[in-house]
């Protein structure tokens, strides 16, 4: 018996599904399994982005689908332990975080 994934479609439409599911039912789009973000424990060192990218360091995961998780963030706070909630975002979306960026 296989777990729940969740498929996600560029509309917007997110459902949870046991079985392999092809076409969005809101746009007719195609849907992709969201997988595990491989790496995501704490202690890890990602970004966070407000209005420019700062260091912030994994504190507890929530969901290791949607990248949910609790960042440490360093040097945008004047106590400088400041945490807050947010989810994985590629695109860099403000009050996400990303991977930090290979040279």
């Amino acid at each position: 018996m296989s777990a729940y994934y969740i498929y996600k479609c560029t509309c917007g439409y997110e459902r949870e599904r046991y079985r392999n599911v092809k076409k969005c039912p809101k746009c007719k789009g195609e849907l992709k399994r969201m997988e595990e973000l491989k790496g995501l424990v704490p202690g890890r060192i990602v970004h966070w982005v407000c209005k420019d990218h700062y260091p912030a360091m994994v504190i507890k995961v929530d969901d290791k689908v949607s990248g949910y998780c609790v960042l440490r963030v360093f040097g945008q706070f004047p106590t400088d332990d400041e945490r807050v909630e947010c989810a994985f975002d590629e695109k860099c979306s403000p009050n996400t975080w990303h991977w930090i960026e290979r040279e």
